[in-house]
C-alpha cells in the first residue's frame, strides 16, 4: 500500500512546480524540485517504473520544458494513485 505522506507529496510537488515556474526556473529551485520529485516517484512506484524512468529521462537543464514535462509525469502519477484508491477528488493532507 502506498504511503499517504508520499501521496500528499505528489500534490505538494505539483504546487512546487508552479512556484519554480514563477521564479523563472532558477537552477537551485529547479534542482531541489527535481530531486524531491525523483525521490517521491521512486518511493511510490520503484526506480524502474515508467513514471520514474520517464521523469528521470526528461529532466535535463533547468528550463521550462523540463519543468513542464516533469509536472505532467507527477500529475499522471497522482491521477493513477487516486484512481487506484477509488478517489477522484483531491488528496487530503494526512492528520498530524
Amino acid at each position: 500500500m502506498l504511503e499517504e505522506s508520499r501521496v500528499f507529496e505528489l500534490v505538494e510537488l505539483m504546487e512546487a512546480s508552479r512556484k519554480v515556474l514563477h521564479c523563472g526556473c532558477k537552477e537551485h529551485c529547479f534542482e531541489d524540485w527535481r530531486r524531491d520529485a525523483s525521490n517521491c516517484l521512486s518511493a511510490l512506484f520503484g526506480p524502474d517504473h515508467p513514471y520514474t524512468r520517464f521523469f528521470r529521462d526528461r529532466q535535463g537543464a533547468a528550463d521550462v520544458g523540463s519543468l513542464i514535462a516533469g509536472a505532467h509525469v507527477i500529475k499522471a502519477a497522482l491521477q493513477q494513485v487516486q484512481n487506484e484508491r477509488g478517489r477522484i477528488g483531491a488528496v487530503e493532507k494526512p492528520a498530524s
